[in-house]
């Protein structure tokens, strides 16, 4: 019986120092991996902090982009407003000439001359509204197009009382681009 119980005690004796070898292995092993896990959430840290700047930059972007399409709206509804006062003048110009225009007609049947041409039967130049100088090319270019889906879902969203942040988060959009689809809708509307 002297034997077994001198195997029993070396048999765990051996299992305590297997043991400690084990524990002392698996305390490296988590040290090196709350290590890995350190140095992956730093990295992660370092992604968000620069899509975190590069949001910002594009949000400054489209806050530019949206004061001068604000500008440039403003100054084409000017334009507009602008021609459609000469565009009355004209009307009024022209309707004030048709009595003229009747007049010299029949001063030129009664008097069997060479007829003679009004000022309201030359051509006229149409070209007065497209004043190159008065006009920028980005105004001279300007398209909305309202029918897209992503401008649709934009327009439909904040109908639905949803503010620019949540349409921005729910449609994986910029909050400026949203701000200038809403603002052109507005402009849209009240012209």
């Amino acid at each position: 019986m002297g034997v077994f119980f001198t195997f029993l005690n070396a048999f765990s004796v051996f299992l305590v120092i297997f043991s400690l070898i084990f524990l002392l292995l698996f305390k490296r092993w988590s040290k090196c991996e709350i290590a890995r896990v350190e140095k992956k959430k730093k990295e992660l840290e370092e992604i968000l902090n620069t899509a975190d700047q590069m949001i910002d930059e594009l949000n400054r972007f489209s806050d530019y982009v949206i004061t001068n399409l604000e500008e440039k709206s403003s100054a084409v509804e000017e334009m507009v407003f602008s021609l459609e006062n000469k565009i009355n003048n004209n009307k009024e110009y022209l309707e004030s000439i048709k009595p003229l225009e009747i007049k010299e007609q029949k001063i030129v049947k009664a008097k069997t001359i060479i007829p003679f041409q009004s000022r309201a039967s030359t051509e006229v130049n149409t070209n007065w509204y497209t004043n190159k100088k008065n006009v920028p090319n980005e105004s001279r270019n300007l398209k909305l197009q309202a029918n897209s889906s992503k401008t649709a879902q934009i327009l439909q969203l904040a109908k639905n009382g949803l503010n620019e942040t949540e349409i921005a988060r729910k449609l994986n959009v910029g909050r400026g681009e949203i701000q200038l689809v809403l603002g052109m809708s507005k402009g849209i509307r009240e012209a």
